[in-house]
């Protein structure tokens, strides 16, 4: 099976989908304790810890609507194409910018990073 394309990857918030989206990312972390011991025979052991996934969703902001805010809570879900890969669960926006560029008249743009507020699960095909 080849690789699948995000040309049909969205981006859907509680109050419904994003329009105009041209990308999201999402980064699947959380703490990791690393450690040496007496039996680790000279080599690092790691405890997986708590998860976290965070990520950025970058748009074009729609006539007449404002973007997410610093603080907002919304569920998500990502789809990253037809057939590929989607992520879901709650998050809270940490830090969202807008880009207006009088010279060249290109559409106002949007980028709002965010946190898992909660459970993510991801499902695919």
């Amino acid at each position: 099976m080849g690789a699948y394309s995000g040309k049909t990857g969205s981006a859907t918030l509680t109050s419904g989908a994003v329009a105009d989206v041209t990308k999201w990312d999402a980064e699947d972390g959380g703490d990791i304790t690393v450690f040496g011991s007496s039996d680790s025979d000279g080599w690092k052991k790691r405890v997986s810890g708590t998860d976290d996934l965070t990520g950025t969703i970058e748009a074009m902001l729609q006539a007449g609507s404002a973007p997410p805010r610093k603080g907002d809570t919304s569920d998500v879900t990502l789809v990253s194409g037809t057939g590929g890969l989607t992520i879901s669960g709650p998050i809270m926006f940490e830090k969202v910018s807008v880009e207006c560029d009088i010279n060249t008249g290109a559409a106002v743009g949007f980028k709002a990073s965010f946190g898992a507020n909660g459970q993510i699960s991801f499902a695919g095909s």
